[in-house]
């Protein structure tokens, strides 16, 4: 979820993607390794943030659909998942959290 709702407010915080990959507790995992690509825009390689033209990763965010990319690039294998967005309430709740 908190995916989602970094996607939704258009926050570049990809952490939370790493930090879901690191609680997988997948074997083989190396945080040097991991790349994450929003279409086809590279926001995390050998373990550092990296946006190399920041104007076409914002344009990503407002995108009605957008594909997530993860390469553990630690094997051969992949999976595919589809999943949907957050409602505006959903989002609107969830902000007020600690508060």
């Amino acid at each position: 979820m908190l995916v989602k709702t970094s996607i939704h407010g258009q926050d570049g915080n990809w952490g939370r993607v790493a930090s879901s990959i690191g609680a997988s507790m997948a074997e083989g995992i190396r945080q040097n390794k991991i790349e994450i690509w929003l279409d086809k825009v590279c926001m995390f390689k050998n373990g550092k943030f990296t946006v190399p033209n920041k104007k076409r990763a914002s344009r990503v965010y407002k995108k009605r659909n957008i594909e997530i990319l993860v390469n553990l690039n630690c094997g051969k294998k992949e999976a595919k998942m589809l999943t949907c967005d957050l409602s505006k309430r959903y989002v609107e709740i969830n902000s007020h959290y600690g508060l």
